[in-house]
């Protein structure tokens, strides 16, 4: 089963700042077969608290050195976008110092199909060509 393979599912959500979405999300997740011991919260920062000094470290808005466009928008991104970026790069850290291989990464809009588990275990034992 696909959920052997995967070490941890990191839930890109805010408890403190989305509180109704944390608690519609666990037992959503729970309900489609995965289990609260799969899932770390991943959502320590968020837009309207990050400084510009934060924001400066891993953003350049005025493009002084080469950065790839990041959005369809072009270079601009709101703090709310560079929030959820850094949340990603916060699990992508946690899951390299725990040593996990494989991992999930779901935002907290997410609605999964009842058949979500199935579907993924389909997809992961595709052949890669």
């Amino acid at each position: 089963m696909v959920l052997e393979k995967i070490d941890q599912i990191f839930l890109l959500t805010n408890p403190r700042r989305e509180p109704e979405r944390t608690a519609r999300l666990l037992p959503h997740l729970a309900e489609r077969g995965i289990p609260k011991e799969k899932i770390t919260l991943s959502g320590p920062t968020w837009g309207d608290e990050l400084t510009s000094e934060q924001i400066f470290q891993y953003y350049d808005p005025f493009c002084r050195k080469e950065m790839p466009i990041l959005t369809f928008k072009a270079r601009c991104l709101s703090r709310g976008e560079i929030s959820l970026v850094l949340n990603f790069i916060w699990g992508a850290q946690e899951a390299v110092r725990r040593g996990y291989k494989t991992v999930v990464f779901l935002e907290s809009d997410v609605f999964l199909r009842e058949d979500f588990i199935s579907r993924l275990d389909e997809l992961v034992d595709q052949p890669i060509d």
